[in-house]
């Protein structure tokens, strides 16, 4: 039996699989940061198709926003991860390095990027608190410069 687990914004519903003695979970959306615990179902991540992006109206925004000098972190929210990448690529020759943060690794078929130092769930290639600190941070997402954009 594979339970489907539709509810946004909640971890893997190991109670659920665990009342249908569940073999597999499918978790859909993007929004999940949280790892399945220990003893759980095998767990596929589904995030769901990529949403349109104004890449360079949305960097365009951010560069307004940014008032002080040196690296950029984008906290990338992972239901617009798909463009993390393209975003920084464009953000970078404005406004000097800039790197988007990428999904956990738990929500990738195979083995996905691992991250030295991690920010409310994102892998970051920050090296440790320090560096992460020495930067400008720009969230992206729904309550971030990607809904005035």
């Amino acid at each position: 039996y594979v339970l489907g687990d539709p509810v946004p914004r909640g971890a893997v519903d190991c109670v659920g699989a665990a009342h249908v003695d569940a073999d597999a979970l499918i978790k859909v959306g993007a929004d999940c940061l949280t790892p399945p615990p220990d003893g759980a179902p095998p767990t596929l991540f589904v995030r769901g198709p990529a949403a349109a992006v104004d890449v360079a109206g949305v960097a365009r925004r951010i560069e307004e926003l940014l008032v002080e000098e040196g690296p950029v972190l984008l906290l990338v929210a992972p239901e617009h991860a798909d463009f993390g990448d393209a975003l920084a690529a464009e953000l970078e020759p404005r406004v000097g390095p800039c790197a988007a943060s990428t999904l956990p690794a738990h929500v990738y078929d195979e083995a996905g990027p691992s991250s030295p130092f991690v920010v409310a769930g994102l892998g970051t290639d920050c090296a440790d608190e320090a560096d992460f600190r020495g930067r400008r941070v720009a969230f992206v997402g729904a309550a971030g410069p990607l809904r005035d954009a």
